[in-house]
């Protein structure tokens, strides 16, 4: 584990980036999917499918907020898009077909 300079922590932006430069780069990730998760197993009462694609959803908003701060990486903003289109193209080919003639 890294040592923190607090003196080097003079904005908002600098004090959230301590928790990844203690862990290396690795706690924003993690508290983003664990976001993503609860919010997941909350939604499940709904459908669990409609859980799954909230959770995406509201994750990539969330992602967004924290890339911009330069928070998260690229490629949990990847998997959860991933996740978003996988549920999108699930529920598209398994939905009743009716034979129209």
């Amino acid at each position: 584990m890294a040592d923190i300079n607090w003196t080097n922590v003079t904005t908002l932006q600098d004090w959230l980036r301590t928790a990844n430069t203690s862990s290396d780069g690795l706690f924003w990730n993690a508290m983003l999917f664990v976001v993503v998760i609860v919010i997941g197993m909350s939604l499940i009462p709904f459908g669990v499918e409609a859980a799954f694609l909230v959770a995406c959803f509201i994750g990539l908003l969330v992602g967004w907020g924290l890339y911009a701060l330069g928070l998260v990486s690229v490629v949990s903003l990847g998997v959860l898009i991933g996740g978003l289109l996988f549920i999108i193209i699930y529920l598209v080919f398994s939905s009743p077909k009716s034979n129209y003639q």
